[in-house]
């Protein structure tokens, strides 16, 4: 948090000029209703009102799969010709199928939970 953006680059370690010059082009842009760069309309909210936030370190992580593997109602993974693979399963985004054409976003947590439960159920179920 910081009552300035050039305190705000200062204390993130960003140019603060660079900074600045940035959240000048943006509000400019906001004026307009429109973000030529990105063709944005909607959302165009001006950056003015100290005090100014940030959110970081920010650290990158892989939140989506879209292929993954195929498993049956039980959540057990299928192989290549759709056989059972004994003991092994599969919750949330590393496994196919789930979005179909387009990516939800929001229903990773979801789907790590009610999958989960069903393989966490099937697995406690299976016979040696």
């Amino acid at each position: 948090m910081a009552d300035t953006i050039r305190d705000l680059a200062t204390a993130l370690g960003l140019n603060p000029d660079a900074l600045e010059e940035t959240i000048v082009k943006w509000n400019r842009d906001c004026d307009l209703g429109e973000d030529p760069e990105f063709k944005r309309t909607t959302l165009l909210r001006k950056i003015e009102t100290p005090p100014f936030y940030s959110i970081g370190p920010i650290q990158i992580v892989v939140v989506l799969t879209l292929g993954g593997l195929r498993v049956n109602t039980k959540c057990q993974v299928l192989d290549t010709y759709n056989n059972i693979i004994l003991g092994l399963y599969a919750a949330g985004e590393i496994m196919g199928g789930v979005h179909g054409e387009l990516y939800h976003g929001g229903t990773a947590l979801a789907k790590a939970l009610i999958f989960g439960r069903i393989a966490g159920k099937s697995a406690a179920t299976e016979k040696p």
